[in-house]
């Protein structure tokens, strides 16, 4: 059984020889990994080229500067393996976590795997934790995903290439955040599902990242992208057939907290746009109310609603 990991590259010298080392020293080698040269300026490309001179299992591709998505997008046209891995090129992954996926692999055959994370900002490292379970159904696996809270990065699972091949996923490109335009769609359509208590995944918090940058026009591009995947998303999950009602208010509320997330960075420059989309969708009415944490929360967001007058 082999693994396809993809690694979009643009601009992170200073991050993807770690995240190339990190690859190589992984216990379980039947693998391949796909390298997109995502149109860097900086010294990646060299960097890259001269770690897998004579390295049969890396493969570098390069293209004109499309983003993430795109970029993502690029690799699967490559893969050859079972399964699939998203490996963001500023971030590192753990020895074993290939040979850990492979025995969930061997035991139960799921479309997705979900492994354990870290944050690590400036070496700090801090767990992202979530229960472990198997054979789960769609429906069984969106509760269990969204159980401590509404987060879903890509990068996060590993996906049967036959399942993610036979409902045509791809990234949709110009958007940023993609992540939370397939998520939804993906969880949707399982039919079993897993998770490990393996931490294998370590999530590099920098500076100048998509994530980091604040800048008032980018994050503006991101509040539009989030209400974007919202109003294209929602439809989709009210008409399905595949999950309950359960299912789709826990998916309907990450949406939601996304875009309501977003609007309070919007809020300190364009307060306009904020009240009135937010308004116009009735967010709040999205929110998921299935724990303690989650009534806090709505709570707490209707009164910063009505002290903004949204």
């Amino acid at each position: 059984m082999k693994f396809s990991l993809i690694v979009p590259v643009y601009n992170v010298s200073k991050y993807i020889l770690k995240c190339l080392k990190s690859i190589e020293k992984q216990s379980y080698k039947n693998y391949e990994v796909i390298i997109i040269n995502d149109g860097s300026k900086d010294e990646s490309e060299k960097i890259i080229n001269k770690f897998i001179k004579n390295k049969n299992k890396f493969k570098c591709y390069k293209k004109e500067n499309g983003g993430l998505s795109d970029a993502r997008n690029y690799g699967l046209k490559y893969i050859t393996g079972d399964y699939i891995l998203f490996i963001d090129s500023d971030d590192y992954i753990n020895k074993d976590l290939l040979l850990e996926l492979s025995k969930e692999i061997k035991r139960n055959n799921p479309d997705l795997i979900k492994f354990n994370s870290n944050y690590d900002k400036d070496g700090i490292i801090k767990k992202m934790k979530i229960h472990p379970f198997t054979n789960l159904n769609n429906n069984e696996c969106i509760e269990q995903y969204f159980k401590d809270t509404l987060f879903a990065p890509v990068w996060q699972y590993t996906y049967k290439t036959s399942f993610w091949q036979e409902n045509n996923f791809s990234f949709e490109v110009g958007r940023l955040h993609e992540d939370v335009g397939i998520m939804p769609l993906i969880l949707m359509n399982i039919n079993k599902g897993s998770s490990i208590s393996y931490i294998g995944y370590n999530y590099v918090i920098r500076e100048n990242s998509i994530m980091t940058t604040k800048d008032q026009k980018k994050d503006l591009k991101k509040y539009e992208d989030y209400l974007h995947f919202f109003d294209s998303i929602i439809p989709i999950i009210n008409n399905s057939s595949k999950i309950n009602s359960k299912s789709k208010k826990l998916l309907s509320s990450f949406l939601a907290n996304c875009v309501i997330s977003k609007s309070f960075e919007i809020y300190t420059f364009d307060k306009k746009i904020v009240k009135n989309e937010l308004k116009k969708r009735k967010i709040l009415k999205y929110l998921a109310t299935d724990n303690i944490k989650r009534i806090i929360k709505k709570f707490v967001y209707q009164i910063i609603f009505i002290i903004r007058g949204w």
